[in-house]
């Protein structure tokens, strides 16, 4: 099983899957609705749109197991803190 995660703006995504070869004969599939995104670089107007590593991470949930998404999101949440951190955006927990 391969699992293709393209990445960009919601608007980008939805165009990239027309342009790029192959895409247009691939499966789409929709992670079910889940707890809001923590990616709070970026202000979003709707909760449920994840980032790109938040998407991945709850994919391998379902596909390998809950243990790693635990390890993918504890990555991601350090992820976000250190760019916050550098950003003047919150303190370094």
């Amino acid at each position: 099983m391969s699992l293709l995660v393209p990445d960009g703006t919601w608007r980008q995504v939805a165009h990239m899957r027309h342009r790029a070869l192959g895409l247009p004969h691939a499966e789409t599939v929709r992670l079910p609705e889940g707890t809001p995104g923590e990616w709070t670089i970026r202000n979003t107007s709707d909760p449920t749109q994840l980032s790109t590593c938040e998407a991945i991470a709850r994919a391998y949930g379902i596909i390998e197991s809950a243990d790693v998404q635990t390890q993918l999101e504890t990555v991601f949440r350090l992820m976000v803190r250190r760019i916050r951190h550098s950003r003047g955006l919150g303190a370094l927990n």
